[in-house]
């Protein structure tokens, strides 16, 4: 099994990067984990709905026939 735990933007706080690290290289033993930040400066300006499609589209395009999509969003 391999996680991959997609984000979109960079955090502002150091600390949250180290604890996700942290807990990444926590579950290395067990399975492959890494992080991919999406950038989201290069979308420009687009209204929010279009900025969530194109890092919607962003996210999908890191995803195999095979794997399996859990999505958070910021209210939990």
């Amino acid at each position: 099994m391999k996680l991959l735990v997609a984000a979109v933007g960079r955090p502002k706080e150091a600390f949250i990067l180290q604890g996700v690290a942290s807990y990444l290289e926590r579950l290395r033993p067990f399975m492959a984990a890494s992080l991919t930040l999406i950038p989201d400066g290069r979308l420009g300006k687009l209204d929010r709905l279009r900025r969530m499609e194109a890092e919607g589209a962003e996210i999908l395009k890191l995803l195999g026939d095979r794997d399996q999509l859990i999505a958070l969003d910021e209210r939990g």
